[in-house]
């Protein structure tokens, strides 16, 4: 058997490095087992690798198949290590289905009879539509210019832009390469590419494609959609570089994108999904694009002000748009350059490439030329660091046992480093350091040596294979030493003792040769690289950020944000669908301790010490002290005397006819009584017949299972309004109310936590996650008195563990409270409510402002009888704004999926027309002047005659007033059509 010599403990050690390096390269997550430990499952191939390296030395290589009856499974399996199957699922249905209901809609036969109309318009039907959004989740290649299609149909607002290669009929623009004259011209020279690069795909003659002339992202989404997943469904050409890079691929042999595509694809196991492949394909590059961007920002902060470094970074990112490209990925600075000099000539061109309408200021103002020189000099700057897309960085120490610090010098100068071939495994396996010096040390990896903790040597570049022969130096063993050579990168800039914490491939650790792994580069460049060298590793690997995200919550910068706006523009809509998810954790997040903690936040005293006695029997106030469900209240609670606590909950729900308990305030349930010798009991009966839910609890949380509908949210949403207090947002004093027939004598307070100190709490508690608090209609609320002195605690600058942190004595409970750095806070105002020139100061000082105001494009394809309901609300807001102000305008929310003239009925009269009566007090002129008279009708009066009593003047009060008219499905769209000032509506644009 291939691991006869592998033992438990080597599995052990196995799985030790697994946590620490996770998977080795060439591994990744296993498609059908898991080995089983200690209450945790592992990937069973990654875990007999580094087992069986330290058995025998054998480097850690994808070399071994595993499966069932395969030797890696019969090595756990002997060793006593279980192996469990995984919950088989068919992998990614919806993608695949998704890919075939496109090609069942568009067949080849349909492509050789498509109409321009079929291929595009703007009716969300055609090919351009489905291949763009549609099949979205197949691979994106959303953003860009619309010309990537070579012909499209134009919207009411689109611009063609003065350029030769360009042109338009009013109706259609088009590239001029595919038809000078005409528009059928053009699509005729588009369709038979797109013709071309179908078949081609079918066939799977990728080479066709990369001479097509059309688009690079919109071609091989085409080729993607109807080849047999033949290439990758990744459609960005650095992207394609960059996962090349990372996957070690020959570069020199990869030309063209079919190259890529066919390169890659092999790297991928025949047991792996496509679309988990391509998907951590695409992880890997968007890493690298997050930590480029994070290193960008980074270095701005030394050279800008907060204002500008934004406006670089979104300069950046619209560009990214506008060009359909990664910047942050470019590799030839050259074309940095290219850009920057086309910037300055064009980017303040309305009619040009660069022109945003989204955001024309950027153009305007020159952002874009000043993000791309900052661009360029920031990647010139952060090439003198250390990139290790192919390679690998080591720690090497030449030990006093062995070398004299002359020796040590010496080495240094001639630029050796040297190993013998009898060097123990230090824990790691026997002669497994050397196997690595000399098997796995490759020309071109890094190193950085060390004499011992003594001295700090150079860092250098392997340039030579394994040698026999190098430097003389003393040593008691002559015989059996290796040698490499490597040239000098950095000399230390200081001698001092390394002194911080202990890693395999720290100068304190007595390891004689070590690999630094990708998830610890960040901490290598802190330790060692940049204190030592002035350098630091450039290319930061996606287990950083993935770990990273996790494990440093506690240290993003808390958000204090008010998104406002007119009524109906997406505020509250926005907080549910784009941020709850952020403070969510979800079924595979969910450790069963954390879903404990998360039981037990929700359990008052009471309950937690039933569930102790009902665990642990009749006990002593110290053993129930000492339960799990009892300390773990201790945690999370902010009880100083947790003894007390206890004694006092015991007393308070103690049975009436004790014969040991003389407390008099009890209160439901009464489920506990004291014994003669002291000790607490639990009284099944009671709690069966006074609180059964008690059981229910204890039998969910000792039969956890991971549920796909088990989430834990670690947010609140409430709503201020005028009732609002103090004492429901931090803390008061509750009464506690009498039994029936108790005298009120009797009646006592507690002091109650509001649901925002409860939230503050649990953040505090469970400092690795963000927590958020949501306050719909912020305004609506006496802020200052619901806020009290809170109001400068929750500064992100004085949070808990911050520069200026502060603290409280809160006055009901006298304790001192402070907000955790962990919890965000996010409002929503809404402009149009007059209570908005109440909001406090403070608090507007205090919190970033956000404004949302209505968003055309949202409907712009929404239509009823080719009524364009952007143009409707449109129209209606230039008139409010002009009547009133902007604050009052309509957001776009009211027409989302009105598609019937029944729904276009209701949405005036349920709700436009009720909001334009408050907006104007009544005065239905005004809503006359915004909606027109197919809405509100002119009542001259003239015919009414008063009653026969003399009165100066009376006739002057015979003025004309108006009335709202009711619309329905039948009136509705004449209504409309006097609305928009038209006689009628022209379909399409």
């Amino acid at each position: 058997m291939e691991f006869d010599k592998v033992t438990a403990q080597h599995i052990k050690q196995g799985i030790k490095d697994y946590e620490e390096k996770g998977y080795p390269d060439g591994f990744g997550p296993s498609s059908t087992y898991d080995v089983h430990h200690e209450g945790k499952l592992y990937p069973p191939k990654a875990i007999m690798a580094y087992a069986n390296y330290h058995a025998t030395g054998r480097a850690v290589d994808n070399y071994f198949k595993g499966g069932l009856n395969k030797d890696c499974f019969k090595a756990l399996e002997r060793n006593g290590f279980e192996i469990i199957e995984k919950l088989r699922k068919e992998p990614n249905k919806k993608l695949y289905e998704l890919k075939k209901r496109f090609l069942e809609t568009w067949p080849l036969d349909r492509l050789e009879n498509m109409a321009l109309t079929e291929y595009t318009n703007l009716d969300k039907n055609s090919f351009c539509y489905e291949v763009e959004h549609v099949t979205r989740e197949l691979g994106s290649i959303v953003g860009g210019s619309s010309y990537k299609f070579g012909i499209y149909k134009r919207n009411s607002k689109s611009e063609v832009k003065g350029e030769s290669n360009r042109t338009t009929d009013g109706d259609y623009a088009w590239f001029k390469k595919y038809g000078k004259k005409t528009k059928e011209e053009a699509f005729g020279t588009v369709k038979s590419i797109i013709i071309k690069i179908a078949l081609a795909a079918q066939r799977n003659d990728l080479k066709v494609i990369d001479d097509v002339d059309l688009g690079y992202g919109y071609k091989w989404k085409i080729a993607f959609l109807y080849g047999d997943f033949n290439s990758l469904n990744i459609f960005k050409e650095k992207v394609l570089k960059t996962i090349g890079n990372h996957l070690d691929l020959p570069l020199e042999n990869l030309i063209y994108a079919s190259d890529y595509h066919k390169a890659i694809l092999e790297k991928k196991k025949p047991e792996q999904d496509y679309f988990n492949y391509t998907s951590e394909l695409w992880k890997i590059a968007t890493m690298e694009i997050k930590g480029l961007k994070k290193e960008f920002s980074d270095w701005l902060k030394g050279k800008e002000n907060s204002n500008k470094i934004s406006s670089y970074l979104r300069a950046i990112d619209i560009l990214n748009e506008i060009l359909d490209d990664d910047l942050y990925l470019e590799e030839n600075l050259e074309n940095l350059q290219y850009l920057y000099d086309d910037l300055i000539l064009k980017q303040k061109n309305v009619q040009g490439d660069y022109y945003y309408d989204k955001a024309p200021s950027y153009g305007k103002n020159g952002f874009y030329s000043a993000s791309v020189r900052a661009l360029k000099t920031f990647l010139e700057s952060n090439n003198k660091g250390i990139n290790l897309s192919k390679n690998h960085i080591y720690k090497i120490s030449l030990g006093q046992e062995f070398f004299l610090v002359n020796d040590f010098d010496h080495f240094m100068e001639q630029g050796y480093v040297a190993m013998h071939e009898k060097t123990s495994g230090k824990g790691r396996g026997a002669g497994s350091q050397y196997l690595l010096f000399k098997n796995e040390l490759k020309e071109g990896d890094y190193i950085y040596v060390c004499y011992s903790n003594e001295k700090m040597g150079l860092l250098g570049r392997i340039t030579s294979a394994v040698l026999d022969t190098g430097p003389e130096f003393k040593a008691s063993k002559d015989d059996g030493w290796k040698y490499r050579k490597f040239n000098t990168i950095a000399k230390p800039i200081k001698q001092e003792k390394y002194n911080g914490i202990s890693k395999w491939w720290t100068p304190n650790n007595n390891s004689t040769f070590d690999q630094i792994p990708k998830n610890e580069y960040v901490l290598a460049n802190q330790l060692i690289l940049e204190p030592y060298y002035r350098t630091k590793i450039t290319t930061i690997s996606s287990e950083y950020f993935e770990n990273e995200n996790m494990s440093k919550a506690k240290h993003n910068r808390a958000l204090n944000q008010i998104f406002y706006g007119p009524p109906g523009t997406g505020k509250t809509y926005y907080l549910k669908e784009q941020l709850f998810d952020k403070y969510t954790l979800k079924e595979e997040a969910i450790t069963e301790e954390k879903y404990f903690e998360e039981i037990i936040t929700g359990l008052t005293w009471w309950q937690v010490i039933a569930l102790a006695l009902n665990e642990i029997g009749t006990s002593k106030v110290n053993d129930i002290l000492e339960n799990r469900w009892v300390a773990t209240k201790a945690e999370l609670s902010e009880s100083k005397n947790v003894r007390a606590t206890i004694w006092g909950t015991l007393q308070m729900h103690t049975i009436q006819e004790s014969e040991n308990v003389a407390y008099k305030q009890r209160q439901n349930p009464l489920i506990f009584d004291k014994t003669n010798d002291k000790t607490w009991q639990l009284l099944n009966e009671e709690v069966k017949e006074q609180s059964p839910e008690i059981f229910d609890v204890l039998d969910d949380v000792n039969n956890f299972k991971s549920n796909p509908q088990k989430v834990i949210k670690n947010y609140d949403f409430v709503t201020f309004h005028q009732s609002f207090a103090y004492e429901d947002f931090i803390e008061g004093i509750k009464p506690i109310s009498p039994d029936e027939g108790e005298e009120t004598t009797d009646l006592g307070y507690k002091i109650e936590n509001g649901v925002f100190k409860e939230l503050c709490i649990r953040a505090k508690n469970d400092s690795e996650n963000r927590y958020a608090i949501f306050i719909d209609e912020i305004n609506r609320g006496n802020v200052s008195a619901i806020f009290g002195e809170l109001i400068t605690l929750i500064e992100t600058d004085k949070r808990k563990g911050c520069k200026n942190e502060l603290a409280i004595k809160l006055p009901y409970s006298k304790k001192e409270f402070s907000v955790p750095s962990n919890l965000d806070i996010y409002g929503t105002m809404n402009t149009a409510d007059r209570s908005v020139e109440a909001l406090d100061t403070a608090l507007r000082r205090r919190f970033e402002f956000k404004e949302m105001m209505p968003n055309y494009n949202v409907i712009e394809n929404e239509k009823v009888n080719d009524i364009k309901l952007s143009e409707v609300l449109e129209t209606i807001n230039e008139r409010i704004e002009l009547l009133i102000d902007r604050d009052h305008t309509i957001g776009h929310s009211y027409f989302v999926g009105v598609d019937t003239v029944e729904k276009l009925a209701n949405a005036f009269n349920n709700k436009i027309v009720p909001l334009l009566q408050e907006y104007f007090y009544g005065d239905y002129g005004k809503i006359g002047l915004v909606l027109g008279k197919g809405f509100v009708e002119k009542k001259e009066n003239k015919q009414i005659s008063f009653a026969d009593f003399k009165y100066d003047n009376s006739e002057d009060f015979k003025t004309p007033s108006f009335i709202l008219k009711s619309v329905d499905s039948d009136s509705i769209i004449d209504a409309v059509i006097l609305l928009l000032g038209k006689n009628d509506i022209e379909a399409g644009d």
